[in-house]
């Protein structure tokens, strides 16, 4: 298991003794500080849960989760004034020939309405909760099978796993 995790876990138990391991009876804060942690620890899913346009995806994790209102929309907005600005130096291009690269991640799909939309601080939010979505069922059963094994229970066995199927 990952030691974060169960550093978590062991917060998670401290902070509400009888909760039952389950992460979705957990704050908004506990669920935001378990998805920073694990973006944080594994890279690999930033390509993910970022858009392809943000050059600097562990700053951009940064400013996502920042107490800064907005810092993460501000990041995508510079982001994208330096991709435009660096394909409109060479060629004639349209803005909506690379919205759609500029506004998707597989965490959120296409986000270009929320992003003209809410205000900074609230697309933020609406993003970080989307990303917490996105991550949520992988999260949930790293939790709870760490939750288990602090609290002495046996996980579950996936049906059949005892006849060897």
């Amino acid at each position: 298991m990952y030691d974060f995790i169960e550093e978590f876990v062991d917060n998670a138990i401290a902070f509400n003794p009888a909760w039952d391991g389950d992460l979705i009876d957990l704050t908004d804060e506990h669920k935001d500080a378990i998805a920073l942690a694990w973006l944080n620890h594994r890279f690999t899913w930033h390509s993910d849960i970022f858009p392809s346009v943000l050059v600097n995806t562990r700053s951009a994790l940064q400013a996502l989760y920042s107490d800064d209102d907005g810092a993460f929309s501000r990041m995508i907005s510079d982001d994208i004034k330096s991709d435009l600005k660096q394909r409109t130096s060479s060629v004639n291009v349209h803005l909506q020939d690379f919205m759609d690269d500029w506004m998707f991640s597989e965490a959120t799909d296409y986000f270009a309405n929320e992003f003209m939309i809410l205000p900074p601080a609230d697309f933020d939010r609406w993003y970080r909760d989307s990303v917490y979505l996105y991550l949520e069922s992988n999260l949930r059963e790293l939790i709870q099978d760490q939750y288990n094994v602090c609290a002495g229970i046996d996980s579950e066995l996936f049906a059949g796993y005892e006849r060897g199927q």
